[in-house]
């Protein structure tokens, strides 16, 4: 057991001006301070912390420097702006973002990211028709005084991915870095698939965010990339979130019985369900009073006295001060069991579509076996032009034929096969209800309680945890305990390490979460 530092994902990054209290500056030398500026600043960040390391800056005073108070750049000409974000060295992607009209820079702003839907288009949706169409969306109230970020998504950076990840982490460190941005109030929210990504952000990666706003999205959604979904995990953010009962993609037959797991998991979860509107956002008057006074009153509090989080070994690990850091049997454990819910399975065709395909019509990439798909004689490679006479000028079209289908019920099909147009009718077949979120193997599971300097960690699966720690978190002059499933696995002092936080700076860019120790404990 020992104190050490750790990297987590990067979120922000902040304008630094060296201006500290006398006491602070007169013992460093002028290149050191000027190191820790671009360090801030996010300039060269690995050599200014290398110069760093090399000072003779203490752990308190690097602290103090990196919280202290930044100014930002002034109001700009142009309130919306764009921006880049490289993904990786094959994609790059824009995002848009708009100030509020009275943007003052000795103010901090709450931020919403929006998240669009269609994220799985082969190309993305240009960044002046995504602004047009979703700046303001949320009716957050007539005097709200917000900066809206609307990333760009396309299929190879879908919401519930590593590089959407990385779309939504990077858009907001690049606007956080120039403007100021109050970081207990992130919020992250979005339509359709921006609602599911919506639920991914609250699911996998929540520390930067207060609170997320999935509108007609799923859960269901985040498992697509392989990610294993834990429905626990969304008891550390407080979640607005609204569906139509008759939504042809997410309807009420499958969103209920997860929202209602959800709720009976207590989750911070407000949810309303509309009798109608389809997938529209036809709803937004009657939720604006709801919303606006759920946003107002939502804040974040990095450093509140409960943690509860679970994780596969190959997902994101970490919530907050939390991180689960090796998952595996031990002798002790405390009582977990995953979220389970069983959901009605809608009429489905059963093909997995091309989305790198632009022509007219819906290619086909892969038939499932014995599928609707399979009885109807469809095969990779075949473009559907057409499905019970209504031509397919987009995907949602088949979800919504297919949703007023009963089993039993005829469907016809057209579509091409090497150039040759054909047509099949079949008898559908509506499959059995399906238990989601049910995997092999085990979670690691913590659900971690703070009073004082003393720490209780119920644990289940998991051989190792990290507790980041701060001086507004712990008294670093007492003794640090932490007991594991009723027994004690570290009791003794901690001291605030440079490194620690330099590597949690870099980690999250965020001054509000800056750990200054890191707390390994083994479970036995």
């Amino acid at each position: 057991m020992k104190a050490r530092a750790f990297l987590a994902i990067v979120l922000l990054a902040f304008v630094f001006v060296p201006v500290f209290a006398e006491d602070v500056t007169p013992a460093l030398a002028p290149e050191v301070i000027d190191a820790i500026g671009k360090f801030a600043a996010g300039t060269d960040m690995e050599n200014n912390a290398k110069a760093i390391v090399m000072s003779n800056v203490k752990p308190t005073m690097l602290y103090r420097m990196l919280r202290a108070q930044r100014t930002y750049a002034a109001k700009p000409e142009k309130l919306i702006f764009t921006d880049k974000v490289e993904i990786n060295k094959k994609l790059t992607l824009e995002f848009a973002c708009q100030l509020p009209d009275s943007y003052d820079p000795a103010v901090a702003y709450p931020v919403v990211i929006n998240l669009h839907g269609g994220v799985s288009r082969p190309k993305p949706i240009p960044i002046e028709m995504l602004s047009k169409s979703l700046f303001g969306m949320l009716p957050l109230g007539d005097n709200a005084k917000y900066i809206e970020i609307i990333p760009q998504g396309c299929a190879e950076c879908t919401w519930w991915s590593a590089a959407g990840v990385t779309m939504i982490t990077k858009s907001l460190r690049q606007v956080a870095a120039k403007y100021h941005v109050d970081t207990n109030r992130v919020f992250l929210a979005g339509f359709s698939d921006g609602g599911s990504g919506s639920w991914y952000g609250g699911l996998f990666f929540p520390t930067a965010f207060a609170g997320v706003v999935p509108l007609n999205g799923t859960p269901l959604v985040a498992g697509i990339s392989g990610g294993k979904v834990y429905l626990t995990n969304l008891r550390n953010r407080s979640i607005f979130a609204c569906n139509t009962a008759d939504d042809p993609l997410y309807p009420k037959l499958i969103v209920q019985p997860v929202i209602d797991k959800i709720l009976e998991l207590q989750a911070p979860l407000t949810f309303k369900m509309f009798d109608d509107g389809g997938h529209t956002f036809a709803y937004s008057g009657k939720v604006a009073e709801d919303m606006a006074k759920w946003w107002t009153e939502t804040t974040r509090n990095p450093w509140r006295e409960k943690v509860e989080w679970a994780a596969a070994a190959t997902m994101p690990n970490r919530c907050d001060w939390l991180t689960i850091a090796e998952v595996g049997e031990t002798e002790s454990s405390s009582p977990y069991e995953p979220a389970i819910v069983s959901v009605p399975s809608p009429m489905r065709l059963g093909i997995t579509m091309d989305t790198a395909y632009e022509g007219e019509g819906i290619k086909v990439a892969a038939v499932e076996p014995e599928s609707n798909a399979a009885k109807l004689g469809l095969k990779e490679g075949d473009i559907i032009t057409e499905l019970n006479g209504q031509k397919l000028t987009q995907p949602g079209i088949i979800m919504q034929i297919l949703a007023s289908l009963k089993d039993g019920d005829e469907v016809t099909v057209k579509f091409t096969r090497d150039g040759k147009e054909e047509t099949a009718t079949s008898k559908v077949t509506k499959p059995a209800p399906r238990e989601m979120f049910k995997y092999n193997g085990k979670p690691g599971w913590c659900s971690a309680t703070k009073v004082g300097n003393n720490f209780e960690l119920k644990t289940n699966n998991v051989k190792k945890i990290l507790i980041s720690l701060s001086p507004e978190f712990v008294d670093f002059t007492r003794p640090v305990v932490v007991m594991a499933n009723g027994v004690t696995v570290f009791d003794g002092p901690v001291e605030p390490v440079v490194q620690s936080i330099i590597e949690s700076y870099m980690a999250d860019f965020d001054p509000q979460i800056i750990a200054t120790a890191v707390l390994e404990v083994e479970i036995k």
